[in-house]
């Protein structure tokens, strides 16, 4: 079978792993896939393309030449107009060159079978055969988005969402697709992720002394539209102040706010306690050795991180947020859930996390058997089930 995966980029971000991890699912049951990606950001910003399978072929859409000017635009465009300018043009370019990609792609191949795993593929390309996949809550989408979004639906085969409470939003918002929407949870090798928890080789020098250290993780895109750092740099700040902690906080991740977050950490007289690791092709090694995982965010789709955190038997603390962590974590059952925005909740919570062994001993084993529901054996039946019924449905209309 010729399957074709669209994805946007190999930086390190939970939908980006996961749509390589769907490249080795799919590309194990003897199909050839070939993965499409929108952006090349050059050696050292895809930190993923190692784990691209061997077996698995990818080209990049648009050019690494144009991905470092709009990069490099990206952070001058405040500083004057032209760069302004300069930084909306090299979008549209990006746009036309990675639609022009597609079509080479598509019209060369003789695929069976496209995934459009972030709901990016143009209509035109949509057809039967495309199965999408939504990340995020489409809760707050305007009137001409929302038909977009119906135009795409009406062409795709299959819909995939990645909680309950996406499928149930899904079908609020858009009631004649409820019979082409599935729910498919995010799939983890929990091989894999022990394995990689295992392995320091990759810490340099200066990190291997920081691991050793005690310290609380979070990992994520600094980015406050959709995360929320600064309530977790405050809750960390009264937490220290106040039960006079050890641990450290470590962030992993990068983004357009990386360096607004360093400022908010020293205007909150915490910049030496907290810790900007940057981007880490392995991140399962610090979460092994936390002594608490903590996610902060505004919204989700799912929350991937969490199952990650819960296959390496870490307690946790969540903000509450739609709509993943709170399904994830079966409302407080496994974890600890935070209403966004909280500082003291999210501060009380740490602290009980990090101090109530006896509530967290049954939070921890009810996790064990939850994150059972997330494994790679169990969703690959799935995606193969989905697979065969749009192979069946595009069969019968041909």
């Amino acid at each position: 079978m010729e399957i074709i995966l669209h994805s946007d980029s190999l930086i390190m971000g939970g939908a980006e792993r996961l749509a390589l991890v769907y490249s080795r699912i799919l590309s194990s049951n003897n199909n050839h896939v070939e993965l499409i990606i929108n952006e090349d950001n050059g050696k050292d910003e895809n930190v993923l393309l190692e784990e691209i399978p061997q077996n698995v072929d990818y080209k990049f859409m648009s050019s690494e030449n144009l991905m470092q000017k709009i990069n490099k635009y990206r952070k001058l465009k405040r500083k004057n107009i032209i760069y302004r300018i300069l930084y909306s043009l090299s979008l549209k370019k990006r746009r036309s060159e990675v639609k022009r990609g597609i079509f080479k792609v598509l019209d060369d191949s003789n695929h069976d079978i496209l995934i459009d795993f972030y709901c990016k593929i143009p209509l035109e390309f949509t057809d039967e055969r495309t199965i999408t996949w939504l990340h995020m809550t489409l809760g707050a989408i305007k009137d001409k988005k929302k038909k977009w979004y119906e135009e795409k639906f009406e062409k795709t085969g299959k819909i995939v969402v990645i909680s309950e409470a996406m499928k149930e939003e899904f079908i609020s918002m858009f009631p004649r697709f409820k019979d082409k929407v599935v729910r498919i949870y995010n799939p983890f090798s929990f091989e894999h992720i022990l394995k990689k928890s295992s392995d320091m080789d990759g810490l340099s020098n200066t990190e291997k002394e920081l691991i050793e250290e005690s310290f609380i993780l979070s990992c994520c895109r600094l980015d406050e539209k959709q995360k929320d750092v600064n309530t977790l740099i405050k809750a960390y700040g009264k937490l220290k102040m106040e039960n006079k902690i050890e641990e450290k906080l470590y962030i992993i991740g990068d983004g357009p706010d990386r360096e607004k977050l360093e400022s908010f950490a020293r205007e909150n007289g915490v910049e030496k306690e907290v810790v900007f690791l940057g981007l880490q092709n392995n991140p399962y090694v610090w979460m092994k050795k936390s002594n608490l995982f903590v996610h902060s965010s505004k919204k989700e789709g799912f929350g991937m991180v969490l199952v990650e955190a819960m296959i390496l038997e870490k307690m946790i603390v969540s903000t509450d947020c739609p709509v993943g962590p709170s399904e994830i974590l079966e409302g407080g059952k496994d974890g600890y859930l935070t209403p966004v925005g909280d500082i003291n909740e999210m501060k009380n919570n740490m602290y009980a996390a990090l101090s109530d062994n006896v509530l967290n001993f049954e939070k921890l084993d009810y996790s064990k058997k939850r994150v059972e529901e997330f494994s790679l054996e169990k969703i690959k039946l799935e995606i193969n089930e989905l697979i065969n019924d749009v192979l069946n449905a595009a069969n019968k209309n041909s």
